[in-house]
């Protein structure tokens, strides 16, 4: 009985952890993509690759590219009001 109990608990708290990091993932994934993105751009200034007006001309072009589906271009357009730089 105890067996049972346990392997119960050990199933229980499996499916609330895996669910739980599901949670989380689609919650955190925008921000976590928006940092990571900002993050490079901003390597890739410090590095003498872009300057100001090649990243602007650059996230411009990938606004207009026809590959992307809306929400993608939806975070383009937020990477180009969102970084801080």
């Amino acid at each position: 009985m105890k067996v049972r109990w346990a392997l119960l608990t050990i199933a229980a708290a499996l499916v609330l952890g895996i669910g739980a990091g599901f949670a989380f993932g689609q919650v955190a994934r925008p921000l976590m993509q928006m940092a990571l993105s900002c993050m490079l751009l901003d390597e890739a200034e410090k590095a003498g690759y872009l300057d100001k007006q090649k990243r602007s001309v650059l996230i411009d072009q990938a606004a207009k590219a026809k590959s992307l589906d809306s929400s993608a271009r939806q975070s383009v357009l937020n990477l180009k009001a969102g970084c801080l730089t």
